[in-house]
């Protein structure tokens, strides 16, 4: 990994900008179009973070902005370490991917089961 191409941030603040930008995508748009995939993964990257220096050490998260170099989808950074994490999403035979954001109002998670 070159760290000077990935830009390191708080986890904390990094999530409140990611979630604007959110804001201002339907969600059907947000989580059926591919165009958005570096957005969603930069959501789970934050949060992540926010987990990890929550219960584990600080750190700072890196999400790799670009589609050439796969080997990454987001970085973690502490005091001694640098550590790659690739995102995957279960897929379950009966699911069909995104039908579920396609029917939340107002942009709430709360009614699925």
């Amino acid at each position: 990994m070159k760290e000077a191409t990935i830009q390191f941030l708080d986890p904390d603040q990094a999530l409140v900008d990611i979630e604007k930008k959110m804001d201002s995508i339907p969600n059907p748009e947000l989580f059926n179009d591919p165009k958005h995939q570096k957005i969603t993964e930069a959501w789970c990257a934050f949060m992540f973070g926010i987990g990890y220096k929550k219960y584990v050490s600080d750190c700072e998260v890196g999400v790799n902005e670009t589609n050439s170099n796969t080997e990454a989808d987001f970085y973690l950074k502490t005091k001694d370490n640098i550590w790659p994490f690739q995102l995957t999403e279960v897929q379950h035979a009966d699911r069909k991917r995104g039908k579920e954001y396609k029917e939340i109002p107002n942009k709430t998670l709360a009614n699925l089961s």
